[in-house]
């Protein structure tokens, strides 16, 4: 199987041979975005937002809040405020703010600063996220407790500013329009079984992009989930392959699979089964979600926990099971 572009180049690292063991595919696929460019055309968004690459967008324009009313109310539409995580996302929401809104000078973003650093918010009991892209003109602005997209008078683009989150006694200053993020999912599915158990679909990445180990293989997760291949059906759709399932000797809450990454174990394919029929919308599944997270806040499990996380679109942190 020859190899061409930067696979020939790096191909002692992946290991070329005669065939390619499903570690180099995953390499290979990481290499050529598959995976990624798989989700864009796949997935779909809620009505009122607008979708770039793997994330779907809402601009709030009203009501204008501080920031922590502002992540709240994210949060509540499973989401966040936005995180900003390289250039070609900050040209889309600079690009799309001077197009559609002409009279909103500031918009809030999830960056707010933490011990004299500034972090991606997830919002409240959630961990943050290291800025791993920063587009300041000047650097990070002393003083300020958070970071808004402002508008230029002169040029109209929007740059990383510095503002105050502002509190209730501050009340109605510092309030803005603010921005919410959340991924973007695949269509729920017309499955049996609300865990998807049912599934026999080819989908063979998890929710974070990760390339799913062969069920087969037990490199680089061993696990005795299937012994052996015979000519027997397998019960839960398992053999020489690497579609996500969810097994009855590993049952989770959505189908799953064994990571291709040594530090990821396992994690949740984007797989959700609909509510009755095929016609069920996204809001559907969000009212179920809803209920879901009802129980969340009852539980201290923290497979429960993962679960919420999941859903709440957190795009910069996809939390992994242990079983």
């Amino acid at each position: 199987m020859p190899v061409i572009g930067i696979g020939k180049e790096l191909a002692p690292r992946i290991g070329q041979r005669d065939a390619l063991s499903n570690i180099d595919i995953a390499k290979l696929r990481d290499m050529y975005f598959c995976n990624r460019k798989e989700d864009n055309q796949q997935t779909i968004f809620p009505k009122d937002w607008i979708k770039f690459k793997r994330s779907c967008y809402q601009f709030v324009r009203n009501p204008k809040l501080q920031y922590a009313a502002a992540q709240k109310h994210c949060n509540e539409t499973f989401s966040r405020l936005v995180h900003i995580n390289n250039a070609n996302e900050n040209r889309f929401l600079n690009k799309y703010l001077k197009t559609n809104f002409n009279t909103s000078k500031t918009w809030r973003t999830g960056a707010r600063q933490v011990n004299d650093t500034f972090v991606w918010d997830n919002g409240e009991d959630r961990k943050s996220v290291p800025m791993t892209f920063t587009a300041w003109d000047k650097g990070p602005p002393e003083g300020f407790s958070t970071m808004v997209l402002g508008r230029d008078k002169t040029t109209d683009d929007f740059s990383w500013e510095g503002a105050w989150s502002g509190s209730a006694s501050q009340l109605p200053n510092y309030t803005f329009p603010f921005i919410c993020e959340r991924k973007a999912r695949r269509k729920c599915l017309p499955l049996e079984f609300k865990d998807g158990r049912d599934y026999r679909g080819n989908l063979a990445h998890t929710v974070s992009g990760i390339t799913c180990q062969n069920w087969v293989s037990k490199y680089p997760h061993r696990h005795n989930l299937l012994a052996a291949i015979t000519s027997e059906v397998n019960p839960d759709g398992l053999a020489d392959h690497n579609f996500c399932r969810n097994p009855f000797r590993e049952r989770r809450k959505r189908p799953w699979c064994y990571t291709t990454k040594k530090k990821v174990e396992w994690e949740y394919c984007d797989v959700t089964a609909c509510k009755g029929s095929l016609n069920t919308t996204l809001d559907e599944k969000e009212n179920e979600e809803k209920e879901a997270k009802k129980l969340v806040s009852n539980q201290n499990n923290t497979n429960y926990v993962e679960t919420l996380e999941e859903y709440s679109n957190s795009i910069s942190e996809i939390v992994s099971g242990q079983p």
